[in-house]
């Protein structure tokens, strides 16, 4: 990579959705991981910097034979054709450093992304696994709710009742046995009088059937993030002897 680009940004980040200084940052950092764990580029670029470097003092060397020729009324002819090829020699280098730059600029645009997507793929598995998660405890939540109700309306026996709140006396003076009585409460809290007293919980905002959508939804994304796939490049697919 070059080294006067290695503190650029990975692409025009400003063009991207807001995203969270402390996220954002931690995706630079995965996106560059992922572009030196893929750069072969330093030594094609140095290569291709020395080549170029001799075809200039060709380029110099020629002209000032031509120079001379032109002094010395002599033929130019070779002179001539020296410049040319070495004028073309380091145009084709220059053309190459260029191309190797394009495809440094591509890979790590296709870095970020794919950084960007990998996140994007976590947070939708969490989703998946949350609404999941949410849905269970809503059909479970919803079989106690139903089982309270059938408790709330078992009914009541005085001689049961009147012991559990105190009003017959003492424990000792009732028809039944002590621990079937210590394993009896009053009836439960109807729903409104617990969320009267307790307000109401996230999870009462979410149905099954709501859970489910957004599930599908949560496992649409992650697919589509899973089916992108950044254009691959050979950085160092630049000819020898360019």
């Amino acid at each position: 990579m070059n080294p006067s680009t290695t503190e650029e940004p990975l692409i025009d980040l400003a063009q991207e959705p807001e995203i969270a200084p402390r996220l954002r940052r931690r995706l630079v950092e995965r996106a560059k991981e992922i572009v030196e764990a893929d750069d072969a580029s330093d030594a094609t670029r140095e290569r291709l910097r020395s080549e170029l470097a001799e075809h200039e003092q060709r380029i110099a060397d020629a002209e000032r034979e031509l120079g001379a020729a032109t002094l010395d009324d002599s033929d130019q002819r070779e002179a001539v054709e020296r410049l040319q090829t070495a004028r073309d020699d380091a145009k084709r280098v220059e053309a190459a450093i260029a191309e190797l730059d394009r495809r440094e600029d591509e890979g790590r645009r296709d870095a970020w992304n794919a950084a960007v997507s990998a996140e994007r793929i976590r947070g939708y598995r969490w989703f998946v696994d949350y609404l999941d998660l949410v849905a269970d405890c809503k059909r479970k939540q919803a079989a106690a709710d139903e089982a309270a109700e059938r408790l709330r309306e078992i009914g009541e026996l005085a001689s049961i009742r009147n012991f559990q709140t105190g009003l017959w006396g003492l424990p000792t003076e009732t028809l039944f046995d002590d621990e079937l009585l210590g394993a009896t409460s009053p009836r439960p809290l109807s729903a409104r009088e617990e969320r009267r007293r307790l307000g109401e919980s996230p999870l009462d905002r979410l149905t099954v059937e709501e859970c489910e959508r957004l599930r599908k939804k949560a496992e649409s994304l992650a697919a589509a993030e899973e089916r992108y796939e950044p254009m691959q490049t050979d950085k160092s697919a630049v000819p020898e002897g360019t």
